[in-house]
């Protein structure tokens, strides 16, 4: 095409089925779109903020969610995982103060961004 737009072109199989925006089954998808399950998740996780001060995350399969994060003193959060969805889950401080953190998932469902009270991504936890 001479303005530079691309087309895509429809294909059909030997039964004349129509089919569109095919993709090949045995080339992995680079991001997982299903919403990960608590046994997926559990894994420790690590972060290190601008100011070099590490945090780590343990997610447990029965959603429990312990939060190590080291600045000038160290602390420790710990809480349950609710309301888990594609794009990310909360998680309710078992400290009995009602607080609660919510994380978003990157792109690939591999790692999930701390978000702040204005829902801005804050620090970032991978494997």
């Amino acid at each position: 095409m001479s303005n530079g737009c691309t087309t895509f072109n429809s294909t059909s199989d030997s039964n004349s089925n129509m089919r569109t925006n095919e993709v090949s089954a045995l080339s992995p998808s680079p991001y997982h779109v299903e919403t990960p399950t608590l046994a997926q998740l559990a894994q420790t996780y690590h972060s290190q903020d601008k100011t070099f001060h590490s945090s780590m995350i343990q997610i447990f399969p029965d959603g429990e969610f312990v939060w190590n994060s080291i600045t000038t003193t160290a602390q420790m959060f710990r809480g349950q995982i609710y309301d888990l969805d594609a794009n990310g889950f909360a998680v309710k401080l078992s400290n009995g103060s009602g607080d609660s953190f919510h994380f978003q998932f990157t792109p690939d469902k591999r790692g999930f961004w701390s978000v702040d009270e204005n829902g801005n991504n804050v620090e970032e936890y991978l494997k």
